[in-house]
């Protein structure tokens, strides 16, 4: 917990954290850091940063545009009793595989903002249930504030 906000997600098995460092250009205080398979030879494949934002990221619009039609949703959601958003690429027709999934979580007794990022599969498309799972092991034992 070297890193204001830091907290130890449950990632998915087999990833090890590949670096963790200070994102001054997202906030006045916070860490990115990323996760990828202990072999580090498929690069990255999940990112999280921790942060007291400047201006709060809930009312990002998810939008991806490859032939000019929005493929994603976003929905408010409540994780680990606290206010969320998720952004995802809902099944169906339209449905992109690589649609970039993310989870925003904001604390509001710290006033801090958690960001969880799908970057390669399976944690992009529609796959969003993996993703709140790590979003909610931030404010589980044995990160419960």
């Amino acid at each position: 917990r070297t890193f204001p906000y830091w907290r130890d997600p449950a990632v998915p098995s087999g990833s090890v954290l590949l670096r963790a460092e200070a994102d001054p250009e997202q906030a006045v205080y916070g860490y990115v850091a990323v996760w990828g398979p202990a072999s580090r030879q498929d690069g990255i494949t999940l990112k999280i940063q921790g942060y007291f934002p400047i201006a709060h990221a809930l009312s990002e619009r998810a939008a991806w545009r490859p032939n000019g039609d929005d493929l994603g949703v976003t929905e408010t959601r409540v994780i680990a009793g606290r206010p969320a958003q998720v952004i995802y690429s809902p099944a169906g027709a339209t449905q992109h595989p690589r649609f970039p999934v993310t989870v925003w979580i904001y604390d509001p007794a710290t006033g801090a903002e958690y960001s969880v990022h799908g970057v390669t599969a399976p944690l992009l498309g529609g796959n969003v249930d993996p993703l709140i799972v790590i979003a909610r092991s931030l404010f589980e034992p044995p990160n419960a504030p």
